[in-house]
């Protein structure tokens, strides 16, 4: 089974808010309509993904994408066994809805909201150490040359004063 955060490094946002929404808080609150909606969703993309790996040249590649193939096809087999307990349960009972159902969209959003901000904060950073090593290596290029601080100001009056001097020396 792929763990959150490799499934984060594979897919797309899209493709994770997918692949999380088959977890086991989330996928017991959906009716059977949005899991026949999402199954088909998450199909659809798994069949985008085999024929990527069919026009992929590099193995490295080729090994990335079927990782996520078999992603996707842990989460169609979630969304097929939730979907199957529902239909399989007896209509006379229906679906429990206790109070606590009503809190698992609230605390799997607030647990959502959390990993963003996280993910968030760590990509932040990780771009600030980033450009902070581009200046860096900036000043280390620009130190050794003299006037690496050139004003550039007076550049385009070099053409007149050019053109002036040829003008008076043709009179």
């Amino acid at each position: 089974m792929i763990q959150a955060i490799e499934a984060r490094e594979l897919c797309s946002e899209s493709e994770l808010a997918q692949v999380e929404s088959s977890f086991l808080p989330a996928v017991g609150a959906l009716p059977p309509s949005d899991l026949k909606a999402k199954l088909g969703r998450v199909r659809k993309l798994l069949q985008k993904s085999v024929d990527l790996v069919d026009r992929q040249h590099s193995d490295a590649r080729k090994l990335t994408t079927r990782r996520k193939n078999k992603l996707f096809a842990e989460a169609i087999g979630r969304f097929e066994a939730a979907l199957s307990l529902l239909e399989n349960a007896d209509p006379t009972m229906g679906v429990s809805k206790d109070i606590d159902d009503e809190r698992l969209p609230e605390e799997t959003r607030a647990l959502n909201v959390d990993a963003a901000q996280e993910r968030d904060h760590r990509e932040l950073e990780s771009r600030k150490s980033h450009v902070l090593s581009a200046r860096a290596v900036q000043g280390e290029q620009q130190g050794g040359k003299s006037g690496s601080l050139r004003i550039q100001s007076h550049v385009g009056s070099a053409t007149r004063r050019q053109q002036k001097r040829r003008d008076t020396k043709n009179h």
